[in-house]
């Protein structure tokens, strides 16, 4: 019997890139999303089935999962812009925490207990890396945003303990590829950059442009995605970057000359 998969901000940057590669696999697919901050884009999407709504909606979302039955979750849906979430802590507490526990108790009421979830890197914030780096204990969360991001991973680790669940927590490093979420409050650096550069404008930096980020693609995080869906074992927390940085000056050299090309 084919698995199937249900990813929640399943027409985001993503879980729009997952979806080729969940084909290839023969899976079944199945999406939730409220369009806030997405599209719905038929040549993308139209082969999965397809639920607009939202995860803060409980009694939704165990229908959905009741009816559908997935073998495995990926949970993307949440506020990501670090601007929105500390403006309006409220909403992001909402979608963020208890949009997760929604998913997480709807998952295990039908069965499923196998979920894969995006964490952030921003949970570093804090700590002091000159010694160990970024290691998987650390957790030291400053904007809100990191914060309840930083409350998921808890709650599954509590999860984990009390209720059987088995799941991967998975701190991403700056993620870059095609169709990104530029419709944020702030855009993502690739996007953001290429956005100002189009509309005839300098790029807006914060800084000198010294700073540097460890970027990874999103193809490489979704090849680890596909790891774990058979993986059982690949469980707990993860980084996932390239392990390599780039300061934000060389970015913006680098898409300033693709576009003259």
């Amino acid at each position: 019997m084919r698995k199937k998969i249900l990813i929640t901000g399943g027409t985001g940057f993503i879980g729009t890139n997952l979806i080729p590669k969940l084909h290839e696999a023969e899976y079944d697919i199945v999406l939730i999303d409220n369009l806030s901050q997405s599209v719905y884009v038929p040549e993308f999407h139209a082969n999965c089935t397809f639920y607009e709504t939202d995860i803060r909606n409980y009694d939704v979302m165990k229908y959905i999962f009741e009816h559908e039955k997935p073998d495995v979750v990926f949970h993307f849906a949440g506020l990501v812009s670090i601007y929105d979430c500390n403006k309006d802590t409220y909403s992001a507490a909402d979608n963020n925490i208890m949009g997760t526990i929604n998913i997480l108790n709807a998952a295990l009421a039908s069965g499923c207990k196998r979920i894969i979830f995006s964490e952030s890197s921003a949970v570093y914030e804090n700590c002091d890396l000159s010694l160990t780096g970024y290691h998987e204990s650390q957790s030291d969360p400053c904007t809100f945003y990191a914060a309840t991001k930083a409350a998921c991973a808890l709650i599954a680790k509590s999860y984990a303990r009390t209720k059987g669940l088995n799941y991967t927590a998975l701190r991403y490093f700056n993620v870059a590829g095609p169709i990104q979420d530029y419709k944020r409050t702030v855009p993502p650096l690739f996007a953001g950059v290429a956005l100002r550069l189009i509309g005839g404008n300098n790029p807006i930096i914060f800084g000198d442009g010294t700073r540097r980020r460890d970027f990874i693609h999103v193809d490489d995080v979704n090849d680890f995605h596909m790891m774990c869906i058979n993986n059982p074992k690949i469980s707990g927390t993860f980084n996932l970057g390239l392990g390599k940085s780039t300061s934000l000056f060389e970015i913006c050299e680098i898409i300033h000359k693709y576009l003259l090309e």
